[in-house]
């Protein structure tokens, strides 16, 4: 990953370089959006621990890119769900950057819920009709989305959520396009009676929960790596402003309660580290044992980062809350992966619940 971490420093400014379709496509040439593919559709099938090192890079570096929802969520969703024909039309093209996708999953009334889905999808002679209504679709302005909607059972239930592709100009779908805090694009979906052919379906119809769960794992440790990258970051500018910043006389790093504060920052850092690697190395096993793992990392790191920002924040004074810092940016990041595939009460609970499955 040296790799990677030498692009960013020499290519990635921030602050002045910001051409994402050419990061992007540098970012295919180096394999790293076909990390996950499997070999047969021109990927290298990486190890998520190698997808954690790039994306504690990009946490560092803050990369806004489509690489998650891309190359991670939707990417693993494919490759899990698609046939043949699909898998070998999808994933090259994804591999090549030359496809964007983005999950829409979550309505209005869900709260990151897998099985709470009223979109739906009925049958129209060989296609399907769907209706229903996407809210933050996070990098909406993919190529593609991958929409779940019921085609059968009660909701909430995992029986009857289904997968289907609908490109972004497909007719009777409406699109409302937004900022999000960390600058990033944002889409609200409608779908008034969309007619797909059979051939949009991605998967078996119903069958979709397990795939969109084990997707969820994947993206969501590497969302937690990333914080990792990120939250270093402000800890380190942070360190550096407290042994710069001087009051009477002396920098402020040499005060005591403000070397406490920095421990505590530290301390929550390294806790966050250790079970964003764990998510990593275990999401692959699937089960309880990686939902617990996940989940203990997105609430660990939903935590860290919270303690971490605020004080980075306090600690740099006013100067901490303008755009001209970087600081900001990073902790308007940290608060767009704190909601994003499920916030602090929902991974709570899950890893709650997980924990005592596996006890049991």
């Amino acid at each position: 990953m040296d790799a990677v971490e030498t692009y960013l420093k020499r290519a990635y400014d921030f602050e002045t370089n910001r051409d994402d379709k050419a990061h992007w496509a540098a970012f295919a040439e180096m394999g790293l959006i076909g990390l996950i593919v499997p070999e047969q559709y021109d990927g290298p099938a990486g190890d998520p621990l190698v997808t954690h090192a790039i994306m504690e890079a990009f946490g560092r570096h803050l990369v806004k890119t489509p690489y998650v929802t891309t190359a991670l969520l939707c990417g693993r969703l494919i490759a899990l769900t698609g046939d043949d024909t699909q898998r070998a039309a999808l994933l090259p093209a994804l591999a090549a950057g030359d496809r964007t996708f983005a999950l829409a999953h979550d309505e209005p009334h869900t709260q990151h819920d897998l099985t709470d889905v009223t979109t739906t999808a009925v049958p129209d002679g060989d296609g399907w009709i769907l209706t229903g209504t996407k809210c933050v679709v996070v990098d909406g302005a993919a190529d593609t989305y991958l929409v779940t909607a019921r085609t059968s059972g009660d909701n909430p239930s995992p029986d009857g959520v289904t997968l289907f592709l609908i490109n972004r100009d497909h007719p009777g779908l409406s699109r409302t396009h937004y900022p999000t805090v960390d600058d990033a694009h944002g889409a609200d979906l409608r779908l008034d009676d969309v007619h797909l052919p059979a051939g949009a379906l991605l998967g078996r119809p119903g069958a979709a929960h397990d795939a969109l769960s084990r997707a969820r794992d994947l993206a969501s440790a590497a969302l937690c790596a990333e914080a990792v990258g990120a939250m270093s970051a402000v800890l380190d500018a942070t360190s550096a402003y407290a042994k710069s910043r001087e009051q009477f006389g002396r920098p402020i790093g040499t005060f005591q309660a403000l070397q406490h504060r920095l421990v505590d920052m530290l301390i929550a850092l390294e806790q966050a580290r250790s079970l964003a690697w764990l998510a990593s190395a275990t999401v692959d096993t699937g089960g309880v044992r990686a939902a617990v793992a996940v989940s203990a990392a997105k609430v660990k790191c939903v935590e860290a980062a919270r303690l971490i920002g605020l004080d980075a924040i306090q600690l740099h004074g006013g100067i901490g809350m303008t755009d001209e810092l970087r600081l900001g940016h990073h902790v308007k990041r940290l608060l767009a992966i704190e909601h994003t595939l499920g916030d602090h009460r929902a991974h709570l609970a899950r890893f709650m619940a997980a924990a005592r499955s596996a006890a049991a």
